[in-house]
């Protein structure tokens, strides 16, 4: 059995996190929760969700795999890591 809890963990470092989708509704939530924990949050979506506070963003359209690709590698380059995917 799966128990939910409303209690979110705090990493002791940092983590990087991904969220593609981070204008939406679930994605905006991922992006909220994530940033609760600490992390440092980089939102990837068609259009950026005004006031939303990030890391950064990037302007994708997921169903572009050589511009998902530059992405993901853009990132590592510049974080050295990606620790958490939301997709």
């Amino acid at each position: 059995m799966v128990q939910q809890s409303s209690a979110v963990a705090v990493e002791e470092q940092p983590q990087v996190a991904l969220v593609t989708g981070s204008s939406g509704g679930i994605g905006a939530a991922a992006v909220d929760a994530l940033q609760a924990r600490g992390d440092i949050v980089v939102g990837a979506d068609r259009v950026p969700l005004e006031g939303q506070l990030l890391g950064g963003f990037h302007e994708l359209d997921v169903t572009d795999e050589a511009q998902t690709a530059a992405l993901v590698h853009q990132l590592a380059a510049e974080y050295g890591r990606i620790d958490v995917l939301v997709h």
